[in-house]
């Protein structure tokens, strides 16, 4: 008998992995696409990303999927609307089931089989939210740079260009960001009278670009504090407590494994090195969402949603990268 595929997809900000899987958890191929969140980049943009990963993918098989299955950010807000896509898959002729999940999920289940528990994802925002029965049962923060992601990228960044100006105001300590800030914006000089030409640069830079762009500094801070500077090592240090906070106000947040994932809790980031200290052996590393998002595309395949399904997916996919 004929196994069943799927194509699992992990659209996210920068780059959407779609894989084919079939109903043992066995990956047989893998393929790249462009940034598929369509809260980022707007929703026929991401969906056609999208659909050209899957069609990469099935290109290197002869395998027809049964079941199309995405993880991206912004699902639960959206309530699981993604009408692009289905006019993108259609214009392919790729004809299917199609399931939409938040990408909380594919991140938890990148690294654990475990029905409940809790997932963090810090990267230009913060997200943490509760899994329980393999569902998503509470979230906190994620709230976008207005309202919230507290510690995350864009918190992070906002805080080093705010140094960067107290410092060239006189009015706050000296710090190796300041010149960092400089050097990313372009050192732009703008000539104001009674200001220093720097200081009128970044303003002019900083309301210039879109908000989000101050995310762009947020690796001068974990770069400085990890050489030693006061000023970054505090916003990191406020960055993680943040960060804590969220996953403290989760329900039940003692109990299972946490998941973390996102560029901020990358290898070499003061900021990760505080909260996974802090969270202790609980604490499971993830870097990406696609075994996540196979995992429940084979789970809705039939096959058993356990430890053993969730390592053979990690193991063929390992395989199919080489």
């Amino acid at each position: 008998m004929s196994q069943r595929r799927a194509i699992a997809v992990d659209a996210g900000g920068t780059t959407s992995r779609a894989v084919v899987v079939d109903s043992t958890g066995t990956c047989l191929a893998e393929a790249y696409g462009g940034p598929g969140n369509p809260r980022s980049v707007g929703g026929d943009a991401a969906a056609a990303n999208i659909v050209g990963a899957c069609v990469a993918a099935l290109d290197q098989t002869d395998a027809w999927p049964d079941l199309f299955v995405i993880t991206a950010a912004g699902m639960l807000s959206t309530g699981g609307e993604f009408p692009e896509l289905h006019v993108a898959l259609s214009q392919q002729g790729l004809e299917g089931l199609v399931r939409l999940e938040p990408d909380m999920l594919s991140a938890y289940f990148s690294a654990t089989a475990s029905p409940t528990g809790s997932v963090l994802i810090v990267g230009t925002g913060t997200t943490a939210a509760r899994i329980s029965n393999g569902r998503v049962s509470a979230v906190r923060d994620g709230l976008g740079w207005l309202l919230g992601d507290g510690g995350a990228g864009f918190w992070i960044g906002h805080q080093v260009a705010r140094a960067a100006a107290r410092h060239l105001d006189h009015r706050g300590p000296a710090s190796s960001l300041t010149q960092r800030v400089e050097e990313m914006t372009g050192s732009i000089q703008a000539d104001v009278p009674g200001r220093p030409p720097a200081l009128s640069g970044l303003i002019d830079w900083a309301y210039g670009v879109p908000p989000v762009q101050l995310a762009r500094l947020a690796p001068l801070a974990l770069e400085e504090a990890n050489r030693g500077d006061a000023v970054a090592s505090q916003i990191c240090d406020e960055a993680a407590d943040r960060i804590l906070k969220a996953v403290a106000a989760l329900p039940g947040s003692g109990a299972g494994p946490v998941v973390v994932g996102g560029g901020v809790m990358g290898p070499n980031s003061p900021v990760a090195r505080r909260v996974l200290a802090e969270l202790g052996e609980s604490a499971l590393r993830v870097t990406d969402g696609v075994v996540g998002s196979a995992f429940l595309a084979v789970g809705m395949l039939g096959a058993s949603a356990d430890e053993d399904t969730r390592g053979r997916i990690a193991a063929s996919l390992a395989q199919v990268r080489g």
